[in-house]
């Protein structure tokens, strides 16, 4: 038997070991040309994402991580005449809230009503606009906007940890601030939460001192916070612009206070007074109480009315000047006789206090305020003439002041008028007016007869101010002959509270009784309206005191108001004494003047 050789028996082996070794290489190769293959393929999906689809989800990454956010704009100045700032915006912030992570609404609102010194219902607002922005997914929810930093700043840190705060920021916004401390509140008006004007010449001139807000896009996370240092500018906010009033800030502050001394002392229902400025109806003051605080968020709606232009009221004796005015203009017999009594289809009218003036003057039937004297007169001239010229004062129609709200007053239709109405009309009864009508009505006394439209906005830009012509009412002799009355029911008259050392003063005192729903109520409105120096006039000035409580005659409770306004803004505008010699002070203790006579 033959022995086999050893390498005879390896050869086999071998050959199957380089097949097997050649296999494995070529799945190998396979393997690493499928791997090529689908790095191949994923290069080109990944192109075709990245230069196809590139643009859609950078398009769908920007709406889920960048929020476009609004930079508010400053909102323009409210000017007085001589440009001071009677509001104006400052830097603050804007409190907003991630609603996302708010577990309990009505318990994060209440700590933040807290935090904010908040009434009841702004929490129940709020609690309301919190859990409404949750249920929409939001991630944005304005708690409270014009923040001053100072508050922002003790807000922060009281609300840091707090769990029912989580999600609390802050942003930049504008704070809306009157620097006259609230002098003029109720001309200049305020906002409402959103930063919108509200009332007065914010909401009247909105759309002018409202800006352009700008806007900032800014990159968040999965809850809704800004990413730091991600911020980009889109545009940028628009200033808005100034609007410049006829307010006299300093002659605005004097009327302030002045009400609030007879506010204070005879604790009536409200004060209203109006200055202007004869030659140009400017409206140079105008102010009421009760008022509120510029930042006062719940106040009455009687407190935040303008009543010397909102407020329709009886002029009582104020009035009797006009029906003198139209006794002259219609030429017909000034002389009349007063027997205490007069009974017309029916009523008795008296004169006042139970007078009994005989022969009267046009001259003393103002200076003694003679009721059935005016109602003589009134019915000389006539039903149809009398409302005729009364239209032409101004009477029974708006101002057109730009004012939101404004009244009309009540002037019925002479055809509607009987004799009592006619009579009652002389002296002030059965119509009404506002006290800037008045006003208005007797600057154009003052200045010569002819009426200057009230103004009280000198520059608004952008916007066009109707032409409203000054127009004559009465004849240069007439306003001449009222003057020269005016003045004496100041020396010698109803109204010598009024006088001030070293001017002419003149002026009608009122005080008529209260009208309250179609009915004559307890209580009066006391009132004085004239206009100083007498002999060249400059200012006309108005105040109503509305129910006084004290006293109750227009000569004791406005006159001396008055006298105290009138007298600081002489001194304040230098005007010169056109009197020097005449050093009698209608309130001071020593008057030798007449008080007898009240209105």
């Amino acid at each position: 038997m033959t022995a086999l050789d050893p390498h005879s028996r390896r050869a086999p082996f071998e050959g199957q070991r380089r097949t097997e070794i050649a296999l494995i290489k070529k799945r190998m190769e396979v393997v690493f040309l499928g791997f090529l293959a689908a790095l191949g393929l994923l290069g080109l999906r990944l192109a075709h994402i990245q230069m196809g689809l590139g643009g859609q989800f950078t398009r769908v990454a920007d709406r889920m991580t960048a929020r476009d956010r609004e930079i508010e704009a400053d909102r323009g100045r409210l000017l007085d005449r001589n440009g001071e700032e009677l509001a104006q915006d400052v830097n603050g912030k804007a409190i907003i809230l991630n609603p996302r992570v708010v577990v309990s609404p009505d318990a994060t609102a209440a700590r933040l009503a807290e935090l904010l010194r908040a009434d009841v219902d702004e929490r129940q607002r709020l609690a309301q606009r919190i859990r409404s922005q949750k249920e929409r997914g939001s991630f944005y929810c304005l708690v409270r906007r014009g923040v001053e930093n100072r508050e922002a700043r003790a807000i922060q840190a009281a609300a840091k940890g707090d769990p029912l705060l989580k999600g609390l920021a802050f942003r930049e916004a504008p704070v809306r601030v009157y620097p006259s401390d609230g002098d003029g509140i109720h001309v200049v008006g305020t906002l409402d939460a959103t930063g919108r004007g509200l009332e007065g010449m914010e909401l009247q001139y909105d759309g002018i001192l409202r800006g352009k807000n700008g806007r900032v896009r800014v990159r968040v996370n999965g809850t809704g916070e800004a990413i730091p240092e991600t911020e980009e500018r889109v545009s940028e906010p628009v200033e808005g612009h100034n609007v410049r009033l006829a307010l006299d800030r300093d002659i605005q502050h004097i009327v302030e206070m002045e009400i609030a001394r007879v506010m204070k002392q005879e604790r009536p229902d409200s004060v209203s007074s109006v200055v202007m400025e004869v030659s140009t109806g400017d409206v140079l003051a105008m102010a009421n109480l009760p008022a509120f605080g510029p930042g006062e968020r719940k106040v009455p709606p009687d407190h935040r009315r303008n009543r010397a232009v909102t407020d329709g009221y009886e002029p009582g004796s104020t009035f009797k000047a006009f029906t003198a005015a139209a006794a002259l203009e219609a030429r017909v017999n000034t002389q009349a006789h007063c027997s205490g009594t007069w009974t017309v289809s029916g009523y008795t009218m008296h004169c006042a206090h139970g007078a009994v003036h005989g022969s009267v003057s046009l001259r003393d039937m103002l200076a003694q305020s003679c009721n059935l004297a005016a109602g003589t007169l009134a019915e000389r001239v006539g039903a149809a003439k009398l409302h005729a010229f009364l239209v032409k004062c101004g009477f029974g129609a708006r101002t057109g002041i730009g004012f939101p709200g404004e009244a009309a007053g009540l002037l019925r239709s002479s055809r509607d008028w009987l004799r009592i109405n006619t009579i009652n009309i002389g002296f002030g009864q059965g119509l009404s007016v506002s006290p800037l009508q008045l006003v208005a009505a007797f600057s154009a006394i003052a200045n010569d007869g002819v009426y200057m439209p009230p103004r009280l906005v000198l520059d608004a830009p952008g916007t066009t101010v109707p032409e409203r012509p000054p127009r004559r009412i009465v004849s240069s002799r007439t306003a001449q002959i009222l003057r020269d009355s005016l003045q004496w029911v100041v020396t010698n008259g109803s109204g010598t509270r009024a006088k001030i050392p070293g001017y002419t003063v003149a002026g009608k005192t009122g005080t008529a009784q209260l009208v309250e729903g179609g009915r004559y109520a307890d209580g009066y409105v006391a009132s004085f309206v004239g206009f100083v120096p007498a002999r060249r006039p400059r200012l006309a000035i108005l105040v109503s005191v509305w129910r006084p409580r004290v006293n109750q005659y227009g000569g004791d409770v406005a006159a001396p108001v008055f006298h105290n306004i009138a007298q600081q803004c002489l001194l304040y505008r230098r005007v010169p004494e056109d009197a020097p010699w005449d050093r009698r002070d209608g309130i001071a203790e020593s008057t030798p003047m007449n008080r007898s006579l009240r209105d």
